[in-house]
């Protein structure tokens, strides 16, 4: 009959072999030892740490696939540079005002008019509504996403994008670095929309893209890119069947 087992390290073995000892009773036990996928030694720890780092930084780079080079050029130069030094905090390195409250909480923003900005407003002012909504709409993103992943049978990459995504959603606000979240669920939607040459979803997943080219403050409604990261959230939700195994085809994208 095979006995509990317990992990401990090497150091603790003459400890618990004369604990067993001292019981008085006839026991009869055994030992081994074996290294852990780390391992017990610094030296092992090394490789694995460089592995995960270049895991990281290749997962990052492929990510911008679908913007080719010259999108993630200009997405570097022309958003995420100018984000660190613009005095308008919609395109800040900074945290921007949620979806909910500027459209139904009345909280005003700037809109580009001629060489400057104008301050507009929605004309609804119901604060409390807007953050009830937007602690709701975070619920369904999370249940949606869960939702999207056991129906694709629980792909892992697919619901690691799916996690990823919620992170850009969540806050209910996408901001210049806010929206990096999202790229490995573009990435892995347009590969498997080209492997099963779903043209619609394709053609929707570009228009959504759309959202994207133009810092938040150069638009006419700076959440415009929360608008953008939810239809691509909600386009990826959809398509779960593409990321089943095997693939049946069934879903109705394209």
């Amino acid at each position: 009959m095979t006995s509990p087992a317990i992990i401990i390290s090497p150091k603790n073995a003459p400890w618990l072999l004369s604990y067993v000892n001292s019981t008085g009773t006839i026991l009869k036990g055994s030992m081994k030892f074996q290294e852990t996928i780390i391992g017990t030694r610094p030296a092992h720890r090394v490789p694995y740490i460089i592995g995960l780092g270049a895991a990281v930084v290749i997962a990052t780079v492929a990510s911008f696939i679908p913007l080719g080079f010259d999108g993630a050029l200009h997405y570097y130069q022309q958003v995420l540079i100018p984000s660190l030094t613009s005095h308008n905090p919609d395109c800040a390195y900074d945290s921007v005002r949620t979806l909910f409250v500027r459209t139904i909480g009345g909280e005003p923003y700037l809109q580009p008019s001629g060489s400057g900005y104008v301050e507009v407003a929605s004309p609804l002012h119901l604060p409390q509504l807007a953050l009830v909504l937007s602690y709701v709409s975070a619920l369904l993103f999370a249940a949606g996403a869960v939702w999207a992943a056991w129906r694709s049978g629980w792909n892992p990459p697919y619901g690691m994008s799916l996690g990823f995504a919620l992170g850009a959603l969540i806050p209910n606000e996408v901001w210049p670095y806010q929206w990096l979240p999202l790229l490995p669920l573009i990435l892995l939607l347009a590969v498997r929309a080209l492997e099963h040459r779903r043209a619609v979803t394709l053609g929707l997943l570009a228009v959504f893209l759309l959202g994207f080219v133009r810092q938040p403050c150069d638009l006419f409604f700076p959440n415009l890119w929360t608008l953008s990261a939810i239809a691509v959230f909600a386009l990826g939700l959809w398509e779960n069947r593409l990321f089943r195994t095997p693939f049946n085809g069934e879903s109705s994208g394209g």
